[in-house]
């Protein structure tokens, strides 16, 4: 469901494989290329310099979000619930404290002042989207 709707690419693939599976070696990583992008899967040379490229170490959760066209909260709970599967929503919140504040800091440096209040102006809609629904619905 993470990949649904995207347009799959080796980089975007291999950011979301790389983060999910940390551990996961080269030849895993070329199996699942090669299942997801059959005849556009890349060469074995190819896979090793993704594989290197995307290594856990190599970008934070807001950049892989980035690479890989997903929001990096989506694709950090992913990785939560394949590690904890028996996992609550609370213990899902809890967890992600470090990872909403790295997710969010851009909010809060001046020199985005632009991207601010864009994304200010998206919450206040999507807040005026749930109280009318609240409304209408009587919840």
């Amino acid at each position: 469901m993470l990949l649904d709707g995207l347009r799959p690419g080796a980089d975007r693939l291999t950011a979301v494989f790389r983060y999910l599976e940390p551990a996961a070696s080269p030849d895993a990583l070329g199996v699942y290329l090669s299942a997801q992008l059959g005849d556009q899967a890349p060469t074995a040379p190819r896979v090793a310099v993704l594989y290197k490229r995307f290594a856990p170490d190599t970008m934070d959760l807001p950049d892989r979000g980035y690479v890989a066209r997903v929001h990096p909260l989506e694709l950090w709970l992913v990785a939560f619930r394949l590690q904890h599967p028996d996992a609550t929503l609370s213990e899902a919140i809890a967890a992600s404290a470090a990872e909403r504040q790295a997710v969010y800091r851009w909010l809060f440096r001046t020199r985005a002042k632009d991207a601010q209040d864009a994304r200010i102006y998206t919450m206040m809609e999507v807040e005026a989207f749930l109280v009318q629904c609240s409304i209408l619905f009587g919840t």
